[in-house]
């Protein structure tokens, strides 16, 4: 309660100070090369982003945004710079709630940030969508956080997966990690997330897909489906463009399996493009574990009809 009413006290203080950072950023770091190609993981809602996330900034030394950053500062580069001052060194636990992290240092999605410019109802951006003022600014800011801490930027928003090609315009060659997972798993785990938040069936869940006007009119599993696989295309349409060495694609399942060497992976595919890239040697990956959600039996026939419908059969 206490920390809350400092927040409230000190928030206009730090939003001047915030927007002094970006006309700061702007002028410092706008016509800098970028220091590293900023790393996005995407995919599906409910694909295991989440935990993929926690595990990689567990086990690689890189930056991210903090809870605590997000959470405590409009002035995101003071907040980054105070958050690893702060936590340096430590290591999250695998826990979440549909996507949400807890503990200050914890990795989070970062929506403040990006609702900076991007709109709020739509998801599905392209390079146009943007003015490039807004551009210029995004650009400067993650260069001016990189900088400051000397290491890789990554992210994991999901909305970034329907934005590839605002973000192609304004990095040029990020790198991409894309999540993977079994769509009857996604879509049973979405289905799931509705149900805790009291979300009707006509209710849409997540990620806005590009044709979610005509989408939102469906009900139940038949909107999850649609929805996912309109998501996925999306995804695997856009990063069809980009060049082959800037994608990783990482089952979920493979993860979850063997989280070590998915990793080992990960980082190998990381070194290529960002060679000083350093391993943390207190990483472990023992408390991973996959999360399995059933549909009752009436339910489950539906799902595979819908499966079949939109060609998501595995």
């Amino acid at each position: 309660m206490i920390n809350k009413i400092i927040h409230k006290l000190t928030f206009p203080r730090l939003k001047r100070l915030g927007e002094k950072e970006k006309k700061k950023a702007v002028r410092e770091f706008g016509n800098r090369e970028l220091l590293f190609p900023p790393i996005f993981i995407i995919g599906a809602p409910r694909c295991g982003s989440t935990v993929f996330y926690q595990a990689m900034t567990n086990a690689m030394d890189v930056v991210y945004f903090t809870n605590y950053a997000i959470k405590r500062y409009p002035s995101i580069v003071h907040g980054m710079k105070k958050s690893f001052a702060k936590y340096q060194g430590s290591q999250h636990p695998y826990q979440s709630r549909f996507g949400d992290t807890a503990k200050p240092h914890e990795p989070s999605e970062g929506s403040y940030f990006w609702y900076q410019w991007f709109p709020y109802n739509k998801h599905y951006l392209t390079r146009s969508d943007i003015d490039e003022s807004s551009k210029k600014e995004i650009y400067s800011l993650i260069n001016a956080i990189m900088h400051q801490h000397q290491k890789v930027m990554v992210f994991k928003n999901l909305n970034c997966g329907q934005r590839i090609d605002v973000l192609q315009d304004i990095f040029k060659n990020p790198l991409y990690i894309h999540i993977e997972r079994s769509p009857a798993e996604v879509i049973r785990s979405m289905h799931r997330a509705k149900k805790s938040r009291n979300l009707s069936d006509a209710d849409w869940f997540s990620v806005k897909s590009k044709n979610y006007e005509t989408l939102k009119t469906k009900t139940g599993l038949d909107q999850l489906c649609a929805q996912y696989q309109d998501l996925h295309q999306q995804i695997k349409h856009d990063l069809g463009n980009i060049a082959k060495k800037n994608v990783l694609s990482v089952s979920y399942a493979s993860f979850c399996k063997d989280p070590q060497n998915t990793l080992n992976e990960v980082y190998a595919f990381i070194k290529n493009h960002i060679p000083g890239l350093v391993w943390n040697e207190k990483f472990s990956c023992e408390e991973i574990t996959k999360n399995k959600y059933l549909l009752d039996n009436q339910q489950e026939k539906e799902l595979q009809n819908y499966l079949q419908k939109y060609g998501l059969n595995e």
